[in-house]
């Protein structure tokens, strides 16, 4: 009788059923990651346009009337971007950079801010990577 060398069918079925069974369960970490990436970089440009409202206040006694105005923006002093950044979410909403100035939260995405108050924050109620609505941040 002759040996054989090498694997049988279900020898190879079995390591690939087990491969598949790894690639089902890391896969999904993978989009949180990214999705946690993206939240983390929005939190972050939510820190400096707080940071900035706040100079502004401070200076000038009043909250700025709209933050995408060339006093506000592109400053050095209150905001460094030419732009406004956009909301990077990873998930319910397309990356925008729209703001929506007072009312409600209706949940379309980008920047909410209210001028009275100096408060912003994110124009949606979904919930986070962590189970926090995103205007809670």
């Amino acid at each position: 009788m002759q040996k054989r060398s090498g694997f049988t069918i279900i020898e190879l079925s079995v390591v690939i059923v087990i491969i598949f069974i790894l690639a089902y369960m890391a896969i999904p970490r993978f989009t949180d990651l990214f999705r946690r990436t993206k939240e983390n970089k929005t939190k972050a440009i939510l820190v400096e346009l707080r940071d900035g409202i706040k100079k502004y206040y401070e200076d000038n006694g009043v909250y700025p009337y709209n933050i995408t105005t060339q006093d506000f923006l592109g400053t050095k002093k209150y905001f460094p971007y030419e732009k406004l950044p956009k909301v990077e979410l990873g998930k319910y909403h397309a990356d925008k950079n729209t703001l929506k100035l007072g009312g409600e939260i209706d949940n379309t995405g980008g920047w909410y801010y209210n001028h009275e108050t100096g408060e912003i924050k994110i124009n949606s109620n979904f919930l986070d990577t962590k189970d926090l609505e995103y205007s809670k941040w």
